[in-house]
């Protein structure tokens, strides 16, 4: 059998010496694709605003043992007490801190954030004159509604749990990296805060309520559940008001950041001359496999 080398020329098959042959053919087409790609990817990783991130290291507020010191005096206080049946008592557990987490995220607890640093005008900086200091556009009354406020907010803000070692990470990213620590700040102090002052309260409508139905119980089984309940009240509101880090202990508080989390310049500078080299190489093998078919055309 013989080899036709006019045939394997026009065929679309490539082997490793074709595929030499044709970038060194294309090889200016290469070089003025890969740089264009490049310079793109210079200019936007220049002229990109940078983003800074501040970052909280937490971890759940651990309280079962100063509760368990307080529950040991109240027993001696009041003998051995019965727990009821089917009612938890623990003074903590561990859905309290996922309680927390998911209210961090919620509404309720965001648009006070939103409204009282005054954060719409960075959200929505488009709609914004910070000449006049008001807003412009047929559309900003809308887009700058706590709804949508909070769905932008969203984008900046995360909250990050490891289940093995329990730790919960908070990142917020802003323009500026003082206001990104002023917000970080601002939430961690309002969670702790509001999970508080919801225990105090709480607790203290509890022992009211039980105070009041306790002069009325006689039977002796009901009354140890009634001092059961009465004595977990009475944990509850006492740690809560001895700590002001109540859903979390701050391991590691944010800072204001000084390095920018993106653009990150070398990576975009890197995956910009990859990018340019294989558009730059696709483009030179697509072109010669034209080329060819042309060839046959004309020839057949």
């Amino acid at each position: 059998m013989i080899n036709n080398p006019q045939a394997h020329q026009d065929s679309d098959d490539i082997d490793i010496f074709d595929l030499i042959t044709i970038l060194y053919r294309y090889k200016l087409v290469i070089f003025i694709i890969a740089s264009a790609v490049s310079t793109l990817a210079l200019i936007y990783a220049f002229t990109a605003t940078p983003i800074y991130r501040a970052e909280a290291i937490m971890a759940p507020a651990i309280r079962n043992n100063s509760a368990s010191q307080f529950s040991g005096m109240l027993n001696r206080m009041t003998g051995s007490l019965a727990s009821l049946g089917g009612i938890s008592l623990d003074a903590a557990g561990p859905d309290e801190s996922k309680q927390a987490i998911a209210y961090m995220e919620s509404r309720k607890f965001l648009y006070p954030i939103i409204n009282d640093l005054n954060l719409k005008p960075d959200l929505f900086p488009d709609y914004w004159d910070s000449e006049t200091e008001r807003w412009h556009g047929d559309l900003a009354p809308r887009l700058y509604s706590d709804w949508y406020a909070y769905d932008q907010f969203r984008t900046r803000y995360t909250i990050i749990e490891n289940p093995e070692t329990m730790m919960i990470t908070a990142n917020i990213e802003w323009e500026d990296p003082e206001t990104a620590k002023k917000v970080l700040d601002a939430i961690l102090l309002k969670v702790n805060r509001d999970m508080q002052n919801e225990v105090i309260e709480t607790t203290e409508k509890n022992i009211q309520f039980l105070t009041e139905t306790g002069q009325k119980i006689s039977n002796t089984y009901t009354k140890d559940g009634w001092y059961r309940l009465m004595q977990n009240e009475i944990e509850r509101s006492m740690v809560a008001r001895a700590t002001d880090e109540y859903a979390f202990k701050i391991i590691d508080p944010p800072v204001v950041p000084i390095q920018r989390a993106r653009p990150q310049r070398k990576v975009i500078a890197v995956v910009g001359g990859f990018l340019g080299l294989l558009l730059g190489f696709s483009t030179a093998l697509v072109h010669n496999m034209y080329v060819n078919r042309q060839r046959r055309k004309e020839t057949a």
